[in-house]
């Protein structure tokens, strides 16, 4: 019975960490595409750099209001930032438009 609570923790331990790596990965992604960077979150939000970096890096599990206060600075949806591959809105008509300014 042990070894099967272990195995459990262990599987929720390996999905925390792909939450977590989806987190990162997309906040970085529609931080790119917004042209925001860490210093912005700060400035806007009081989120320090080092958090922001962290969490890009799946090495922080922020608070709700944290979340909550990036999605909306980012203008997406709270689950835009824990799917596995982010639908960026508006990545492709901004790339077209650069290319035409360009």
């Amino acid at each position: 019975m042990k070894s099967e609570i272990n195995s459990l923790d262990v599987n929720k331990v390996d999905e925390r960490g792909q939450i977590l790596r989806n987190l990162g990965e997309n906040l970085k992604a529609f931080m790119e595409d917004r042209g925001v960077n860490s210093v912005v979150l700060h400035d806007k939000l009081g989120i320090s750099t080092g958090t922001v970096s962290k969490i890009i890096n799946g090495n922080c599990n922020p608070g709700i209001l944290t979340v909550y206060g990036i999605v909306n600075f980012l203008n997406i949806k709270i689950d835009d930032l824990f799917t596995e591959a982010p639908a960026l809105c508006g990545t492709e008509e901004s790339l077209v438009v650069s290319s035409a300014k360009a």
